[in-house]
């Protein structure tokens, strides 16, 4: 293999001796001989590793007398590489069978391509998968099943993770090296490829290659330190670009959550102030058909997101240029908070919605423990112009004709006992009922023009069954929806709660045949719905205790059957049965 073909690994190293001689010795062992060089440098380690290194043969070590951090580290090893691709790779890394052939299977797929990246089991943005190995010899054998070259598998990304980074030679000549004033770490790597994306480059998360990575061991113990660089590195990427990183990389998955865009038509996506298009990167990965558009008021992130979708550059709240009836769905994000008047700024958005299009969007909430502490102390409230309440929010979207509002109350876990003697006092000072909305730091909106073409057939189908008219064509056809996910269960109980008088013997109807299909989850949603509606329904019990025996739960299903009040001698011999068979160890 000739010395141009070859790819250069690059490790930064700062102590760590074990990580960096596992990482080593896993490159040495899952990866070619002659298809690569080793180029490690040190940043004035003090452990012995120096030393270990230095008397490697097969590497290249660069030696600084002082911590110069990870980007100038990169950059070092950037520089004296010789290979046609450069690796970053992080020293609490170990590789694994058919890594570095993967990884380049992708990369030069296609020309356009100019940065390429595993899964692990530890890393942030969507990159870590669940494993089910504890050990390290455990972990090989994972890998072998795992690393298998399957182009489906290829994600495209608005940025990768820079723990593990195969880039091409070129790219980097015309992108540049790490940018250093992000050292020494955090947010370089963000930068590498939103210069990346600018050139246009498009960048790939190879979900068929997996390696180990231990976890932040350089910054494990730094502390209140490494949140102090995480903001400072945030300021200089914002400075730099005119963008918060963690707007320009952010994926809505909270609206994607809501989103069941389905698969039998072609259907257009606007997201206003999509940044660098990863959320339309995302929806791209997982409804490959649909048609994607942006409103980015960044030139750059504009430059950025093309291949995402066709977005255009101009201020949020300034009138679309696309057609009236236009869009399907329309995601927001947290934008209608910084529009001028978010109520006229609806008005006008909903008329690009077709009729029976969704709007999502993000909204934060005024009564938050944290704002409202802020508020109690005199300090004037950073970000946002507008904050909503639970009450506003109905209100405003009502008014700007939108219908079947749903709001999801989103809370960040803080267990601090400061914090839950704060909102304590806020329960206090109002209501119970109150305390979840103080929890609650942002909600997350969907809301339709109208009533969508799929829903009224839903609602006419379900109103069939209630009223016995070709019940069992109707009810079939209530599944079919069901398992085509043209409709969700949550709809169909929706519909059973607002359209329905005989709810609970429609719910009783559509059940059964969930159960006789085997679609157990559609039936078991029914039935708790049921009850809630008659919590002591001697049928409804009993169907939900058969439906948690078959899940093999039969603690839950004899919970149900105990609440049964006059049991008749199928019950009895039931509970029985369930309770020998606890005894003897099977369900």
């Amino acid at each position: 293999m000739t010395l141009s073909s070859i790819t250069s690994i690059v490790i930064p190293v700062r102590n760590q001796m074990t990580y960096t001689k596992q990482c080593i010795e896993s490159i040495r062992e899952y990866t070619a001989k002659g298809s690569y060089e080793l180029i490690v440098i040190d940043n004035a380690s003090d452990d012995g590793i120096k030393a270990w290194l230095a008397a490697q043969e097969d590497i290249h070590l660069i030696s600084n007398t002082e911590n110069l951090g990870f980007p100038k580290a990169c950059n070092q090893g950037i520089q004296v590489a010789k290979g046609i691709r450069i690796l970053l790779l992080n020293n609490d890394t170990v590789v694994t069978p058919r890594w570095l052939e993967n990884l380049i299977d992708c990369l030069e797929s296609d020309r356009d391509i100019g940065a390429v990246g595993p899964v692990t089991n530890h890393a942030s943005y969507g990159t870590a998968i669940p494993v089910p190995y504890k050990h390290l010899e455990e972990m090989q054998s994972f890998a072998i099943n795992h690393n298998k070259s399957d182009p489906s598998l290829w994600e495209e990304r608005a940025k990768l993770i820079g723990f593990c980074l195969l880039i091409r030679r070129d790219v980097l000549e015309k992108v540049g090296g790490l940018d250093e004033r992000f050292s020494p770490g955090n947010y370089e790597d963000d930068d590498w490829c939103f210069r990346a994306r600018v050139e246009g480059y498009r960048l790939f998360l190879c979900r068929d290659t997996f390696i180990h990575h231990h976890g932040s061991a350089s910054f494990a113990q730094e502390g209140n330190r490494f949140t102090q660089l995480l903001e400072r590195n945030r300021i200089v990427f914002h400075d730099k670009w005119g963008l918060d990183p963690t707007k320009a990389f952010h994926v809505q998955h909270e609206q994607m959550e809501w989103m069941d865009l389905g698969w039998q038509r072609e259907q257009r996506v606007l997201e206003i102030g999509c940044g660098a298009g990863a959320t339309l990167l995302a929806l791209r990965n997982q409804y490959p058909m649909i048609r994607l558009y942006g409103v980015e008021s960044n030139k750059t992130a504009v430059v950025a997101s093309a291949g995402a979708g066709e977005v255009v550059e101009q201020e949020l709240d300034a009138p679309l240029p696309w057609p009236e009836d236009f869009f399907d769905s329309i995601l927001l994000g947290d934008c209608l908070a910084n529009v001028k008047d978010p109520a006229v700024f609806l008005q006008r958005l909903k008329t690009h919605l077709k009729k029976d299009g969704t709007l999502y969007a993000l909204l934060p909430n005024f009564c938050h423990y944290g704002t409202l502490y802020h508020l109690l102390e005199g300090r004037l409230l950073d970000g946002e112009i507008h904050r909503f309440t639970w009450l506003s929010i109905q209100s405003l979207l009502q008014k700007a004709g939108l219908q079947r509002i749903k709001v999801k109350g989103l809370i960040l876990p803080d267990s601090s006992e400061e914090t839950k003697q704060w909102i304590d006092s806020l329960t206090a000072l109002s209501s119970p009922g109150m305390r979840e909305q103080y929890l609650i730091y942002q909600f997350s909106v969907k809301a339709l023009r109208g009533e969508s073409a799929f829903l009224r057939n839903l609602k006419f189908l379900i109103r069939r069954v209630e009223q016995e008219i070709d019940e069992e064509e109707s009810v079939q056809e209530v599944l079919e929806k069901l398992v085509n996910h043209t409709v969700t269960i949550e709809e169909v109980i929706e519909i059973i709660h607002n359209d329905v008088v005989n709810q609970m013997e429609t719910i009783h109807k559509i059940a059964q045949v969930c159960y006789e299909k085997e679609q157990e989850p559609h039936a078991l949603a029914l039935m708790e719905t049921a009850e809630g509606l008659m919590p002591d329904h001697r049928d409804t019990l009993l169907n939900l205790a058969l439906l948690w025996q078959g899940r093999r739960e039969p603690q839950k299903a004899l919970s149900y059957l105990k609440r049964i009040k006059e049991k008749d001698e199928n019950t009895l011999k039931l509970v029985a049965y369930i309770r020998k068979a606890v005894a003897d160890g099977s369900t």
